[in-house]
């Protein structure tokens, strides 16, 4: 509770007095130009030391049952604090939908795959978390490793295949897999243990069946990272015209 505001104002101190420091040695005008690599520097400081954190209190996740009470769940909640309360607010979300999240995911030890296109920081233990090639996680979108069960902490695998879509403000439940070209839209759940079939189309609370189409041109064409993973109509697969939308 107190480790991620008491992160804040050592960042915040750190630019002010960085600021004061470089207005007496170069100047008011050199200092403007100047604050805004100070503050970058913090930003990416406190980023790399939640990383360290996560390595030094947890090391590499597996799959787990652990006891509310256990000394893992309080090391495990204090790593989740800074990450979801100190560094996603002061630098992740800004990185949201660019090539810097997933270079600083794999540091957390998620697996990412080429071109992934990602507008979220709902992770949670990184390690058991892995991501295709192109595939598209939307803004908002909550990848849950882990559940509280009667008390007891459950973890495992989740993995979203290469092409895949999951929709904005879904959640994937842990021990479940999205296959490639499949497609949950948005607002949505997939329930633990569940496995969507290459190629089909999900949606709802929980997520049902809407659709099957050709995965191939999702999987393998020439699509940008943000068109991989929706569903392609018949008329479309004809070689017919016709306006697509991103979701």
């Amino acid at each position: 509770m107190t480790l991620p505001p008491a992160g804040f104002i050592l960042v915040a101190a750190t630019v002010i007095e960085g600021s004061l420091a470089l207005s007496r040695h170069f100047g008011w005008a050199p200092m403007l130009t100047l604050l805004p690599l100070v503050y970058a520097a913090c930003r990416i400081s406190a980023a790399l030391m939640v990383a360290g954190v996560k390595w030094a209190l947890i090391g590499r996740f597996r799959p787990f049952v652990r006891p509310l009470w256990s000394n893992f769940v309080w090391r495990l909640e204090l790593q989740n604090a800074l990450y979801e309360f100190f560094a996603t607010p002061l630098i992740l979300n800004a990185l949201r939908g660019t090539p810097f999240l997933p270079a600083h995911l794999r540091l957390l030890g998620v697996k990412v795959g080429r071109c992934a296109y990602i507008d979220t920081t709902g992770f949670l233990e990184y390690d058991l978390t892995e991501i295709g090639d192109r595939a598209a996680l939307n803004e908002g979108c909550v990848l849950q490793t882990h559940l509280f069960e009667d008390r007891i902490l459950k973890a495992a695998r989740l993995r979203i295949g290469a092409g895949c879509t999951v929709g904005a403000g879904s959640v994937v439940l842990y021990d479940s897999e999205i296959e490639a070209g499949s497609r949950l839209d948005a607002i949505s759940l997939l329930m633990k243990g569940e496995r969507l079939p290459a190629g089909t189309s999900w949606a709802g609370i929980p997520a049902a069946w809407q659709d099957s189409f050709d995965r191939a041109r999702i999987v393998e064409g020439p699509l940008p990272a943000l068109a991989a993973g929706f569903p392609l109509r018949q008329h479309e697969r004809d070689g017919e015209s016709s306006s697509g939308s991103v979701a």
